[in-house]
């Protein structure tokens, strides 16, 4: 049976674990190793995993099926320049043999449910461009695109050297 719960210091290293899996996973899709150098260097803006757990202003999930660490979501406040509160998935990951089960659907469950308790009027995450499984999940659950980035490789004189 699938179920997620908030997480606590005894779960760290299965944390670490998923969190691992998770970046991996994003690393082979397209543009996921610029994505991982750029928007998502920690589990959260400045933070690492231990200090999330503590957060006032951020919440750990750990999904499990069958009792078994097989998902994770991180989850955060923020306080927008006209004191609106935004949450902000930071983290959102299931191994492959927890979806198609309800993990996925089980964690953010718990993510909006913390979002709600904690006055936020609208939530954010990402899918990266071709991740149609993600994006698809998200909208499932109420997510639409609402900014697109756009990027561009340049040739450069080191490129041109090392090819």
């Amino acid at each position: 049976m699938e179920q997620a719960r908030r997480a606590t210091a005894a779960d760290l290293l299965e944390l670490e674990r998923l969190w691992h899996d998770a970046r991996r996973t994003l690393g082979e899709e397209r543009d996921g190793s610029i994505f991982l150098r750029k928007e998502a260097a920690l589990p959260s803006p400045g933070r690492n995993m231990a200090e999330l757990l503590d957060a006032t202003d951020a919440a750990v999930f750990l999904g499990t099926l069958d009792q078994m660490a097989l998902g994770m979501a991180v989850v955060r406040r923020q306080e927008l320049g006209d004191a609106t509160l935004l949450a902000s998935i930071d983290t959102l990951y299931v191994e492959p043999e927890g979806r198609a089960v309800g993990l996925g659907e089980t964690l953010m469950t718990q993510v909006l449910a913390w979002a709600s308790s904690q006055g936020c009027q609208a939530i954010d995450s990402f899918a990266l461009p071709g991740d149609r499984e993600t994006k698809n999940f998200f909208e499932t659950n109420g997510l639409k695109a609402r900014l697109i980035t756009v990027h561009r490789k340049l040739e450069t004189d080191a490129c041109l050297d090392s090819g």
